[in-house]
């Protein structure tokens, strides 16, 4: 029996992980998460409106990616850290660092869009890498999930993506139904549902750039 092969140390994903970390810790030493939220946080306001952000605050244009290295709490950053490790330990060596970069950054991105679609004129801060953590965990899901879901049409990879969707859809819409109030904390819904969408759409072709054919089932 030939023992089991060693995966390759995910670099861009064990980078976004330290540099996050490196950002909270800091927060937390200088008792600054609060100011460091609303200067370098996602204000939709300012990018929509062209609300003036407070003193120090970073160009609203920048706060794009910013935002993914806040973290508003221990357990936000532990909980989105995991993720993206389980996740990005086995999709990295299959896109490669390049190519995973490009799904986190694409799936941010989305995340993004669709918090600002959905709260054009918040001017609450959004922070934190769960938009493009759950990008990756779109991929992981779409290529290492071996069950076979319900034919909803002819393409049985297009239908499991399909499933996947909307079963991130819902479990986001109950965590948001359930955390969201005017006393309780805040889950970015839409972020999350942007980011997951996103992975799912990426995969493919970043798959087919890679490897310069169609994707074989895994």
């Amino acid at each position: 029996m030939q023992p089991a092969r060693r995966l390759p140390a995910p670099r861009f994903i064990y980078a976004i992980i330290v540099l996050c970390s490196l950002v909270w810790l800091f927060g937390e030493i200088t008792q600054s998460q609060a100011t460091m939220a609303m200067r370098g946080g996602l204000v939709p306001a300012r990018l929509t409106m062209g609300l003036v952000g407070q003193d120090g605050s970073l160009p609203a244009w920048m706060t794009i990616a910013t935002s993914a290295f806040l973290h508003g709490s221990m357990f936000h950053l532990l909980s989105n850290m995991l993720v993206l490790y389980v996740a990005g330990r086995v999709i990295e060596p299959v896109l490669g660092w390049a190519r995973t970069a490009i799904l986190y950054a694409v799936a941010q991105l989305a995340g993004v869009a669709f918090h600002i679609a959905f709260n054009w004129e918040s001017i609450a801060p959004m922070y934190g890498a769960s938009g493009a953590v759950a990008g990756v965990f779109a991929c992981y899901a779409l290529l290492f999930n071996n069950q076979k879901a319900p034919a909803l049409i002819g393409s049985s990879k297009l239908s499991l993506a399909l499933w996947l969707a909307a079963s991130w859809i819902i479990l986001q819409l109950m965590s948001g139904y359930a955390f969201n109030g005017p006393d309780g904390a805040q889950i970015a819904v839409a972020a999350h549902v942007g980011g997951f969408l996103a992975g799912l759409l990426a995969t493919r072709p970043l798959l087919k750039s890679r490897f310069n054919k169609k994707p074989q089932p895994i």
